[in-house]
């Protein structure tokens, strides 16, 4: 398998590197440490669309919002080039029953490592998510709006 990086291997995720990541729209790719609240560790494939932050317990959390890619086998655009699995939340690599609500995720970034950027780009905006606003982010440093996109996908 060819691994289509650009960034390799990063122990703490670099803000910028998220940043840039959703502005070019670009897949990425981490190992998911959080393992409290039923989610379980392990690697995950996401589109990324929304990075910011919230104070909580006067600490700030920084947070990426992402439709979780349960099986690159199932996107078009990364059949045959890009293989990877996302952990869901019952621990198993791919969801059978994958719907536009169940695959958004809210990632807290201080749980991310080892983070790959990819250099293909979703091009379909995900259903379910609403791009003005993220009720888990107070502060919105960097967001994909709708209008960037060709049209939606379920």
């Amino acid at each position: 398998m060819k691994k289509l990086k650009i960034f390799e291997g990063i122990g703490d995720i670099n803000g910028s590197v998220l940043q840039s990541a959703i502005r070019q729209r670009y897949y990425v790719q981490f190992y998911y440490s959080r393992d409290d609240d039923g989610v379980l560790p392990g690697p995950r494939f996401v589109e990324p669309y929304c990075y910011g932050y919230s104070v909580v317990d006067g600490k700030i959390r920084q947070y990426l919002r992402a439709w979780m890619v349960a099986s690159t086998d199932k996107e078009d655009n990364l059949k045959g080039k890009v293989k990877i699995r996302s952990v869901s939340k019952s621990g198993r690599r791919g969801r059978r029953e994958w719907s536009a609500e169940s695959g958004w995720r809210l990632y807290r970034v201080d749980s991310m490592s080892n983070m790959y950027v990819h250099r293909r780009k979703f091009s379909y905006y995900r259903k379910g998510y609403n791009g003005s606003t993220d009720i888990a982010m107070s502060t919105i440093i960097e967001q994909i709006p709708k209008s960037e996109f060709k049209g939606e996908k379920r």
